[in-house]
């Protein structure tokens, strides 16, 4: 189990797990609009401000939910509890704090001997590839308690305080190896030295893994009536029984052993209660995975003063590959139930009938909930009024809104009511909540105009890696704003962008001529606006529409006064000829120019840095694969190819405003501008058709120089780069090797040919 902290996991578990690593990079800064598997804020949502509650949360995540709409609100203590818990990582470092103080203590108590540091864990195999956590905190707190007191009753005996410490420097030197044992002592030794003594050897055997022994002691202490170790012994005798598990031929028959030594102890509401109720739960949750899930499930539902590690533990059980009757088990708990249901995506329509049926059978709100998340195309009437009647005042109300939007009849109903919302809610929640309603709202925009409007976004935040949110850190704010497009900082705080929707709607639903009313209507924010100027100016070059790239000139000047002669020389253009050289020497000169606009983040580097990553110019098509948009509208690759986004054979909706003869119209567009490979690769072949059909024009040295750079520096796909299934390719198959040849034999002595000496495949 991952993130245990308390004693269950390595003293009473030995799970031998292999060291977690990074995975690899490099990693970039990820735009996430709408939060697909937890919510934008951990600790606003466990206090109850749930907002739009995603049925593709992770069942962990939809535990709070189920209080909160159940009308029974996690209890301070238990958000303590959760929050603690969801910050538990892999244990990497753990703190030197308990080693410091036992060895402040034995200081204290006159010890001069040395202190033999050692690791908390030990290798678990010969190779060294695992390791296990074998010492934990709570040993070497309770060592300094226990010697604090013995100094207390015993304040004169220091010989005999002095053996007491060397007993438990050679238990602590079996940490991370088969270190040292504690002496024997002389027959003459006080009984209380002998009665600690003996509990000494027995933790030192459990830490060597010498369990028999260490079993054996401890069951000698829980036998001796005067020891004062004698009401921990049993507890520790189960732990040494669950050890024995990972080696054991009898796995189940062990462990119930343990659990008729742990049940009494953790009903008894003696002083280790707690720590057994805990160990209890894990050998539970081995025996009978089902009924344990059900009974931590049943926990969570009402206050629980274990809600951490149960939180902890029926997530371990859900993660599980149940089977059907485990699952079936487990599902007896309501809350279990529901968390089941509401992530269900195998069986959707399975699945929505069960949660109508539950939420008839209970009026329920969680229910009520679980049936309209799943509801298609249509929901029951009598639940769609039911969701329409829950007050604004409900934790259900933003997660029913959304739903009842996503699926009425009227697109300007649900427009004008997601706005009625989203104005009255956008201090009051998430902004993950308000970017799915804005989705919903631009689903049903009727104008280009309507849509405009509402077609940006401030992200819910940025993260690395967005393929990995389990292990997802937030960048710190530096990373961010470090380059400059139109003369803003790119990726700003709460700069607005353009989420997978909208951009899906801008390079695949929109004509030339309406992207253009677009950016000359106004209404977007100034960087937005300059980047939707810039790729349909890239189109309209593309398309040669010399007319219309003449409109966007203004803009693209103001924002970026650098491009102006560049694009005045494309205007200018007296022939077909001339102005082909032009548009190609514009596009080649800056690496943001491309013919789409970005989804998520801008772009890096900004309007010209070159990126190290090659997110230079456009990439060739490609499809995207990720989950529905309108849960998952985040950044898909570095950039958007122009590839349809389709999940499951569903095409993404677009706004109702957009007519079948528009969008055919933009992808007949689109399949002109496409082509199987890169930009770099379609603008090199068309500079090389230039060149060698204009042989004695000067102009060519400049354009095989821009030509080159942005081979050097772009994505290239000629000849498909190392595929084995082809023979290799020769030099001359290379663009690179094209221009690079024609550069030198037309123009050896230019400062392009000085600048560049080599090329390569690669």
């Amino acid at each position: 189990m991952r993130s245990r902290r308390s004693l269950v996991a390595g003293l009473a578990l030995l799970a031998f797990a292999a060291i977690p690593g990074m995975p690899c990079g490099p990693f970039f800064p990820e735009a996430i609009f709408v939060m697909p598997h937890m919510p934008e804020n951990f600790e606003k949502y466990v206090s109850g401000q749930t907002g739009i509650v995603e049925n593709t949360y992770w069942k962990r995540y939809l535990v709070p939910a189920y209080r909160q709409l159940s009308g029974q609100p996690l209890t301070a203590e238990e958000q303590k509890a959760l929050i603690a818990a969801n910050t538990r990582k892999y244990e990497e470092a753990p703190s030197q704090e308990p080693k410091l103080e036992w060895a402040k203590a034995r200081a204290a108590a006159g010890i001069t001997t040395k202190f033999e540091d050692m690791n908390y864990s030990r290798i678990a195999d010969e190779r060294g590839w695992q390791v296990y956590r074998n010492c934990y905190d709570g040993a070497f707190y309770n060592a300094v308690r226990t010697l604090r007191a013995r100094q207390q009753s015993y304040p004169t005996a220091h010989p005999e305080l002095a053996e007491w410490v060397k007993g438990q420097d050679a238990v602590f030197s079996n940490c991370d190896k088969t270190g040292a044992m504690p002496s024997v002592l002389p027959d003459t030794a006080p009984l209380w030295l002998k009665q600690d003594r003996a509990y000494q050897v027995a933790a030192a055997h459990f830490y060597r893994m010498e369990l028999d022994a260490a079993g054996d002691g401890f069951r000698a202490i829980a036998a001796d009536s005067d020891s004062p170790w004698k009401a921990i012994a049993p507890y520790l005798v189960a732990r040494t029984l669950i050890r024995e598990t990972s080696s054991s031929q009898h796995k189940d028959e062990t462990l119930s052993q343990a659990r008729d030594l742990l049940e009494p102890i953790a009903h008894g509401g003696g002083p280790y209660a707690g720590d057994a109720e805990a160990l209890l739960t894990m050998v539970l949750i081995q025996l009978d995975p089902g009924k344990a899930g059900a009974m931590l499930g049943d926990r969570l539902s009402r206050i629980d003063s274990r809600a951490g590690q149960d939180w902890i533990d029926l997530n371990y059980i859900m993660q599980i590959d149940l089977e059907p009757e485990v699952e079936a088990d487990v599902r007896r708990s309501d809350m279990v139930d529901w968390l089941f249901t509401m992530e269900e995506t195998a069986h959707h329509a399975d699945a929505y009938q069960h949660a109508l049926e539950r939420w008839r059978g209970s009026h329920s709100t969680p229910w009520l909930v679980a049936a309209m998340s799943l509801a298609d195309t249509s929901a029951d009437k009598d639940l769609y009024a039911a969701a329409q009647a829950v007050p604004e005042s409900s934790p259900a109300y933003l997660t029913l809104a959304l739903h009842r939007l996503r699926l009425t009849r009227s697109p300007k109903e649900a427009y004008g009511e997601a706005d009625r919302i989203i104005l009255q809610f956008k201090n009051r929640t998430s902004q993950s909540a308000i970017n799915h309603l804005q989705q919903i709202q631009r689903t049903n925009a009727s104008t280009l105009h309507e849509f405009l409007q509402i077609s940006f976004t401030v992200p819910a935040l940025y993260i690395y890696d967005a393929t990995d949110f389990e292990e997802w850190t937030p960048p710190s704010p530096d990373v961010f704003g470090k380059s400059l497009m139109a003369g803003e900082r790119v990726n700003g705080k709460n700069a607005p962008r353009f989420d997978l929707q909208s951009a899906l709607v801008l390079n695949q639903g929109l004509p030339l001529t309406e992207l253009v009313e677009a950016v000359l209507r106004g209404g977007l924010p100034h960087q937005l606006r300059f980047e939707l100027a810039q790729a349909t100016w890239t189109r309209a070059v593309l398309l040669h529409q010399p007319s219309i790239a003449a409109k966007l000139t203004p803009i693209l000047v103001i924002g970026e006064p650098h491009w102006k002669p560049w694009l005045e020389a494309y205007n200018n253009a007296k022939t077909e000829d001339d102005r082909t050289l032009a548009g190609l020497m514009a596009i080649m000169r800056y690496p943001s120019t491309r013919p789409y606009v970005n989804t998520g983040g801008g772009r890096d580097d900004g309007f010209a840095g070159y990126s190290y990553y090659r997110d230079n110019w456009w990439c060739e098509p490609g499809n995207v694969e990720e989950g529905y948009w309108a849960f998952h509208g985040k950044t898909i690759g570095r950039n958007f190819s122009g590839s349809n986004y389709d999940n499951k054979n569903r095409l993404v909706p677009f706004p109702a405003f957009l007519t079948t003869a528009e969008i055919e119209h933009a992808n007949a567009q689109l399949h002109a501008i496409d082509t199987p490979n890169s930009g770099s690769d379609r603008l090199a072949t068309e500079a090389i058709a230039w060149v060698k059909a204009h042989p004695s024009d000067p102009r060519g040295e400049n354009l095989l120089g821009f030509t080159f750079r942005m081979l050097r520096n772009g994505c290239t796909t000629l000849p498909p780069w190392r595929d084995p299934s082809k023979p290799t390719p020769k030099d001359e198959d290379y663009l690179e090797y094209q221009v690079f040849q024609l550069l030198h034999s037309r123009y050896p002595n230019s400062a392009w040919a000085k600048r560049y000496t080599t090329w390569s495949r690669y």
